[in-house]
């Protein structure tokens, strides 16, 4: 399905011929990295679940919300979780780094590189870099999986793991089965107060050893486990090793099963050029959802950047067998559904969802299965929610324009769960949601944000009003669309 958008007004949905473009490289995912864009330019794939990206920072600065800020003059290394937009900071899991410097006393700060921008190259779909010790460094992604190549100019060959990197490290364990297969798992609180990260990683070269931060070598036996001495390692490779090393890694919600799962469904090789290729497939033909006449290559690359930043989030938080962690931090399975994950819905109710709801119909019905299960699980519909936590960032209740703009649009949705949702936020406690329900408006000495939150509770309510309309309930319809009429 493809709509024309004139280059000043998006005027017509008119079906056309599927283009012959590469939207994908017209794509430059550089656009908002620098001042307060708060993009990061790494690879990922449509909704995908996985970031692959180069952070320079370690923190929660405001410019580095996304792990990138494109000012900074070092690489971390690449981690495999990203937010995109955001104005806070979160993600970050699993920093993987190559270096070259088999003589360490601190694999964390000698494996930082500076950075070069005229040797960094990224569309969507893929990230490519040569470090300052001349390590080619390339990244693309599958939904569920992040794929690295590493081509090193020697025969010292070295990868950092870093569990510690960003977010306060709760709990972690790492486990290597062979000398190919690392697993692991990463408890960590930031924005998110309660989130678990599992990986499973396939390297297309054997590790000799296992070094420490400092250095040491903890055994070049295996298997090894650790959960509580070295959340970050690094492994050495022997010197007669191909220079060129492939790390398929999958990760998950749920637990190490459920990342090797995906890792083994997703990820079964270990060409890079065939992910590459895939994943640039897959992003024309998502960016092909929208024809855009532009009157020159510069207009095309803002439009389609802007459209890539579109298709980003919510994230894809189901294993390819259906499993998630929920709101209630319990395992649940999506049947016939794909759970996704954040929901930033403040920013994204106005203008977003209605866009999804014309050229992502099926995702957009998944998109509401996924809010109103968050509801069964958690008590509450989301406000903002990341990782299967809500974070209560924001104001509004926001799922009520979802549900109400999808039912305006014909995607069908479980309309009496729906409405039982949307009331139960409707008359909460919390956030002076009560007391405006009685009033009839808040003031300054009610709550904070008092016009703002009348404002916005009443365009939620007027939703409301829709959805119970839509049911046939002429009573709660009426009640509600009074309510709407509060900020007048």
């Amino acid at each position: 399905m493809k709509y024309l958008i004139s280059a000043l007004l998006f005027l017509s949905l008119n079906y056309l011929a599927t283009s012959q473009n590469n939207y994908a490289r017209l794509v430059n995912p550089f656009i908002g990295t620098d001042g307060t864009g708060h993009t990061f330019p790494g690879a990922t794939s449509p909704f995908g679940m996985v970031q692959l990206s180069p952070d320079t920072r370690n923190d929660d600065s405001w410019e580095g919300c996304s792990g990138y800020y494109y000012a900074d003059s070092i690489i971390l290394g690449f981690s495999h979780t990203h937010l995109s937009g955001t104005g806070c900071s979160d993600y970050g899991d699993l920093l993987i780094m190559p270096f070259t410097f088999s003589d360490f006393y601190d694999a964390q700060r000698v494996a930082i590189s500076d950075i070069n921008h005229h040797k960094e190259k990224a569309y969507a779909g893929f990230y490519e870099n040569t470090l300052s010790n001349n390590v080619q460094v390339k990244l693309t992604t599958t939904t569920r999986t992040g794929i690295h190549s590493y081509t090193y100019p020697s025969n010292e060959k070295l990868i950092l793991l870093d569990l510690k990197h960003r977010d306060e490290l709760l709990d972690f364990n790492i486990e290597i089965p062979n000398d190919s297969t690392i697993l692991g798992h990463r408890k960590s609180k930031a924005w998110a107060q309660d989130q678990d990260f599992f990986f499973a990683i396939r390297l297309s070269t054997p590790i000799s050893k296992i070094r420490s931060n400092s250095g040491e070598i903890i055994t070049s036996q295996f298997p090894y486990f650790d959960q509580i001495n070295h959340p970050v390692i690094v492994l050495e490779f022997g010197p007669n090793t191909p220079k060129n090393i492939i790390l398929r890694v999958g990760i998950s919600q749920v637990d190490k099963n459920g990342a090797l799962l995906n890792l083994n469904t997703e990820a079964k090789h270990n060409n890079f050029d065939l992910y590459l290729q895939k994943n640039e497939d897959v992003w024309n033909k998502q960016l092909s959802k929208i024809e855009f006449e532009g009157p020159n290559p510069t207009k095309d690359t803002i439009f389609y950047t802007a459209l890539y930043h579109c298709m980003i989030a919510p994230n894809t938080a189901s294993d390819v067998d259906g499993r998630y962690r929920g709101m209630d931090r319990k395992i649940h399975t999506a049947k016939f559904y794909t759970h996704y994950s954040v929901f930033s819905l403040w920013d994204t109710y106005r203008a977003l969802h209605p866009l999804f709801n014309i050229i992502e119909r099926e995702r957009s019905a998944d998109f509401i299965l996924t809010i109103l299960n968050m509801y069964k699980e958690g008590g509450k519909l989301p406000v903002w929610e990341l990782a299967g936590n809500e974070t209560n960032c924001m104001i509004g209740y926001h799922s009520a324009s979802l549900l109400a703009d999808a039912v305006a649009k014909n995607i069908p949705i479980p309309l009496e769960l729906a409405c039982e949702a949307v009331e139960s936020s409707a008359n909460q406690i919390e956030f002076g949601v009560k007391t405006y329900a009685t009033q009839g408006y808040l003031q300054v000495e009610d709550e904070h944000e008092s016009v703002s939150k009348t404002v916005e509770y009443s365009y939620d309510d007027y939703c409301i009003a829709k959805l119970f309309e839509a049911k046939g309930d002429k009573e709660k319809a009426e009640y509600y669309y009074n309510r709407s009429r509060n900020f007048f």
